[in-house]
């Protein structure tokens, strides 16, 4: 049976037959419905809008239904490839906490996924007479309003009990990407989901066997470091330096953000494949790697945490690396702030999220090495989920 069939009317074969399938000649694509015959078109779809339709500069018109609708939206970004990789990752990875005795979720329980107020960012430009880099933007917050200012042309107003953020941009800032991102792109962006839907706690993630681990520690601790050595290892990567519990969903779920490990400049003794341009970020050399390009990592964007793990190498002069347990009132002095003002009144439920990370297993790592300490963890692991 061959892997390709071709159906066309009497007048489209002649053209075939007379011209060859030729991209210039297609006018609309249509993507039907249908979980499994989406997933396995995906090799095709690469092809078909990676690599052929661009080699046109006609439109073609595209139609789609459920996850033909999808696939029709991933063709249109700007790397095709890519975004069908994150399509189906996303959709197949999709979990849902069940509700007790329940063998599946309900309708109600997957709407319930998609009901959250979306955020609003609105960015307006002003022309600018410099290229210059604009200096280091100011944060300051009273109440329920952050505002970041850099100068009369670079600044941002967030409301944070409304999760609105207005952002005024010159074009010098623009032509600065790190600067832009950093100080204006993510603070607004994070303080909003912070204050509006998830709990951000400081600590990496990772998963292995599909029990999530999160490795908890102080700024130099190792978190990064450790999370990167364990995707070495075949265990998948969810976050680096940052992992968010998120609120209003029942159990221990958290999101990440699995595009890039964020390192120290010393990393590259450790792992040489690490060299990079070294980056100012909130006054700290760091040298930022995407994970697209450490080809043999996996990636993940969620995952439920079964495992807390305080992280400290100053207390161990030498041997074997060790797991202490780790009471809940410990875990929480360790895990919980409240960095917003009570006006917020969010406190309470981010409270409320931390209380349900705390039913998972605590431990207190004390190690040296990278790769004895990752043994003990996965053995860990398989003993207690044998």
């Amino acid at each position: 049976m061959p892997a390709l069939r071709i159906y066309a009317g009497p007048e489209a074969r002649r053209h075939i037959e007379r011209e060859g399938l030729r991209a210039a000649d297609v006018g609309i694509v249509p993507g039907a419905a249908g979980g499994p015959k989406g997933l396995v078109l995906g090799p095709l779809d690469r092809f078909l809008f990676g690599q052929w339709l661009p080699t046109t500069d006609h439109t073609v018109h595209l139609v789609g239904a459920s996850i033909g609708a999808w696939r029709m939206a991933a063709a249109c970004l700007h790397d095709p490839g890519a975004a069908f990789d994150r399509l189906e990752q996303d959709y197949t990875a999709q979990h849902y906490e069940l509700p007790a005795g329940k063998r599946r979720p309900t309708a109600a329980h997957v709407s319930q996924r998609f009901r959250e107020a979306p955020l609003q960012i609105r960015v307006v430009v002003s022309d600018s007479s410099t290229t210059r880099r604009p200096p280091t933007p100011i944060v300051r917050a009273q109440a329920s309003l952050m505002i970041r200012v850099a100068d009369s042309q670079n600044f941002a107003c967030c409301d944070l009990a409304n999760g609105f953020c207005f952002i005024n941009l010159s074009k010098a800032a623009l032509l600065h990407r790190d600067y832009l991102r950093y100080h204006f792109l993510e603070g607004s962006v994070y303080a909003l989901l912070d204050t509006q839907h998830v709990v951000s706690v400081h600590a990496s993630c990772v998963v292995k066997n599909g029990h999530g681990v999160l490795f908890i520690g102080d700024s130099g601790a190792g978190k990064s470091s450790l999370a990167y050595a364990c995707a070495r290892r075949g265990w998948t990567y969810v976050a680096d330096d940052a992992t968010c519990l998120i609120r209003r969903r029942p159990g221990r779920q958290v999101l990440g953000n699995p595009q890039s490990f964020r390192f120290r400049p010393a990393v590259s003794a450790l792992f040489p494949e690490l060299r990079g341009r070294v980056k100012l970020r909130n006054g700290r050399p760091t040298v930022e790697v995407r994970t697209e390009a450490l080809s043999q990592l996996v990636t993940a964007q969620e995952c439920t945490v079964d495992y807390l793990i305080f992280l400290d190498r100053r207390a161990q002069a030498d041997g074997p690396p060790r797991l202490i347990s780790v009471s809940e009132e410990e875990c929480l002095r360790g895990l919980y702030t409240s960095p917003w003002p009570p006006e917020l009144s969010i406190n309470q439920e981010r409270f409320a999220a931390v209380e349900r990370l705390l039913k998972a297993q605590r431990f207190r790592m004390n190690y040296l090495e990278f790769d004895p300490a990752i043994d003990l963890l996965e053995q860990t692991i398989l003993q207690g989920h044998a």
